[in-house]
């Protein structure tokens, strides 16, 4: 089969499933991705082997190659802007059509964009470092601890790592405190609320800066992945139907289901514009893109 005609194939499958919240496929990218960022409701950046590549959204053509990082670029974090690029010298961060700015080097496992510049988690010997890089210059140390997952609150400047089953929230004071359970994390700056989860388990729970929770839910199948909406205040839950892929979107207050999508295969990653109208997600070797 010809590659128009799998893509053919592939609308007209998307077409047949459930696309909810007013959402329309715009576009599909054959590549093996890691990590999407969506700077704006046009135009993607998509972390790659060697390089990132910058991507029309509406047509899925190529638009640049833009050097990045050394070797394997993965995609981090995005701040509607600027984008954060791990690779395995560091942390760059760029704006498109700039020059990147290494903000943080070595070898990191993770990293997040917050208001006073970047944080990052490294492995070591005896376990896992937090450093801070800009503004805030610190590193705390967690003894014995094996990395599963990480994100940041940029207005505080808090890294919540998940190690070894849990999740902890530290400052970079030093100060620490045990979240909850799960390996899977990420921040809602605009609900202002920690989502927690476990890989292939089926709740979701939602946290304050505090500790005490927000709210908690099953979900409909086991979880793969998760990422803010934008800056709607809600989460894109990615679960498993039986082999097929269903993304749910919840509200990062109560917690209720707004919408669902359901898509021909799993999906690995998530990524959404800052205004929430565009939507990226990694289903195994492309990345579908979908715009309302």
């Amino acid at each position: 089969m010809t590659r128009t005609a799998s893509l053919c194939l592939l609308s007209l499958t998307l077409s047949a499933c459930g696309v909810g919240g007013g959402y329309q496929h715009s576009s599909t990218v054959p590549l093996a991705s890691r990590g999407i960022a969506i700077v704006d409701d046009i135009t993607a950046q998509t972390g790659m082997s060697g390089n990132t590549c910058m991507i029309d959204v509406p047509s899925g053509f190529f638009l640049a190659d833009i050097d990045v990082a050394q070797d394997t670029d993965h995609i981090e974090d995005s701040s509607g802007q600027a984008v954060l690029v791990r690779g395995s010298d560091g942390l760059h961060s760029f704006l498109p059509g700039q020059p990147s700015t290494l903000l943080l080097s070595g070898y990191l496992l993770d990293g997040a964009l917050i208001d006073t510049g970047v944080v990052g988690v490294t492995a070591d010997p005896g376990g896992l470092t937090a450093r801070w890089s800009g503004d805030v210059q610190a590193e705390v140390s967690l003894p014995d601890a094996r990395w599963e997952d990480s994100t940041a609150d940029p207005l505080t400047g808090t890294v919540f790592i998940a190690h070894d089953g849990l999740v902890e929230a530290i400052e970079p004071q030093g100060d620490s405190l045990i979240i909850g359970v799960g390996n899977l994390t990420v921040w809602d700056a605009v609900a202002e609320v920690l989502y927690v989860a476990t890989v292939g388990g089926t709740q979701l729970a939602a946290y304050e800066r505090d500790g005490s929770q927000r709210f908690a839910t099953h979900l409909m199948g086991p979880i793969h992945a998760m990422a803010p909406l934008g800056g709607t205040g809600s989460v894109m839950v990615a679960v498993d139907d039986g082999g097929q892929g269903v993304v749910l979107h919840l509200d990062g207050i109560s917690g209720r289901q707004r919408t669902h999508m359901s898509l021909p295969g799993p999906v690995d990653g998530l990524a959404a514009s800052p205004s929430g109208n565009t939507l990226g997600f990694v289903s195994g070797d492309r990345v579908l893109f979908f715009h309302r």
